[in-house]
């Protein structure tokens, strides 16, 4: 990296005054360089409270007074030698969306000032150096929630051809949602599957079915551990209901203790695998580890085990980059997929995050959210993702 980059000037905060006492709204840090370019970041949330002001403006100056002078030349040393300022992650609130707007400021600068992507620049920090545009792409998986999966809408999210579709439940009443023995369940995943065959006209189209199930298989079986056998026989009927779409369930049951929930996980893994209706299939049902707080001990669980196929992250709900791109390595070294997820709220500048970190990390997927029933956030991931390949082609050559 270029030692002779422009440095750290000063630290803006947009805005600054202009929120009265009381009010909610948007706020993003902005990294002055020497050259006088301004490069921004968003607070993740757009619910930061005027009295909360005067706390941002703290944790900036702060970050100004380990930062100013400082080479724009590496994302990762110049978050390292801030780090300490903020509490860990999950204690405070307005602290954690501060962290996040710092450090996506911190990535557009730096990968500005090198003038490479920010793709280029995680792949290189992180121990992924090996991209390639024309083996790896970053399939989109849109979502929706179980209150908001009406026909009309599943029918349109059919029909802009997703990489996959996801249904994730909410509803605590999973019996009387689900069925006994999740019979309604696998009754809408073989509707949704013949559905897929019919809009679709390329045959060869075949998208993934990504269920995120909340520990809904586990609460139906009771205990999950002791009557593993219901999870196994509802897990295999939904994999028959997908028909001939690969299938991904995320945590099929919710354990307490790490340990617990990955051996019984693994159990799962297994007993999926050698039943015959796998035997047949491309895959068998791939399971997926929703990890909620970049617990590290999980990450180095997964690795060591592998009771799972993949981890997904709510990149909106946590924003440290910096955590994240080293959790989504130590799993690719150990050969684990990873799906990143990005909500209905993201900002623009999220969205392009969210791309960077998926491509930078080789994702299995991206999940966007489609909770709402718009396509907007769907149509600028794509737009996203088109943009940054054509960048990293021409780089390339």
């Amino acid at each position: 990296m270029n030692q002779d980059a422009p440095s750290i000037a000063q630290i803006l905060i947009a805005p600054s005054r202009l929120l009265v006492e009381g009010s909610v709204g948007p706020l993003s840090i902005g990294i002055l360089s020497s050259s006088g370019e301004v490069f921004w970041g968003d607070c993740l949330s757009n619910h930061i409270l005027a009295e909360q002001l005067p706390t941002v403006e703290r944790l900036v100056d702060l970050v100004l007074s380990r930062s100013r002078d400082q080479h724009l030349s590496s994302f990762r040393a110049l978050w390292d030698s801030i780090r300490s300022i903020f509490p860990d992650s999950g204690r405070v609130q307005v602290a954690d969306e501060v962290a996040a707007a710092v450090q996506q400021a911190l990535l557009t600068a730096v990968s500005s000032v090198q003038h490479c992507t920010a793709v280029e620049l995680l792949s290189s920090e992180y121990g992924r150096p090996d991209l390639n545009t024309d083996r790896y792409d970053c399939p989109a998986i849109l979502e929706i929630s179980d209150y908001t999966a009406t026909a009309e809408r599943i029918d349109r999210m059919i029909a802009l051809r997703p990489a996959g579709i996801g249904y994730r439940l909410t509803n605590n009443r999973i019996a009387e949602s689900l069925g006994e023995n999740a019979e309604y369940l696998e009754r809408f995943v073989a509707e949704l599957s013949q559905r897929v065959g019919h809009l679709n006209e390329d045959a060869a189209h075949r998208p993934t079915l990504y269920l995120g199930l909340n520990g809904a298989l586990g609460q139906l079986a009771g205990d999950p551990v002791r009557y593993i056998g219901k999870v196994l026989e509802i897990s295999v009927n939904l994999q028959v209901a997908a028909g001939v779409n690969r299938l991904v369930l995320e945590d099929p049951f919710l354990l307490n203790g790490l340990t617990e929930q990955s051996s019984n996980l693994l159990r799962l893994k297994n007993l999926i695998r050698v039943t015959p209706t796998s035997h047949g299939r491309d895959e068998p049902t791939q399971l997926v580890s929703r990890n909620r707080f970049l617990d590290r001990e999980a990450v180095a669980t997964c690795a060591n085990i592998q009771p799972v196929h993949a981890m997904m992250y709510e990149l909106t709900a946590m924003g440290d980059i910096d955590a994240l791109m080293a959790s989504l390595a130590e799993l690719g070294e150990a050969h684990i997929d990873s799906f990143i997820r990005i909500d209905g709220q993201a900002t623009p500048r999220w969205v392009k995050s969210a791309v960077d970190i998926a491509m930078a990390s080789r994702s299995t997927g991206l999940i966007v959210d489609f909770t709402n029933g718009t396509e907007f956030l769907y149509h600028q991931i794509i737009r996203q993702m088109s943009e940054t390949t054509a960048l990293l082609r021409q780089a390339s050559q």
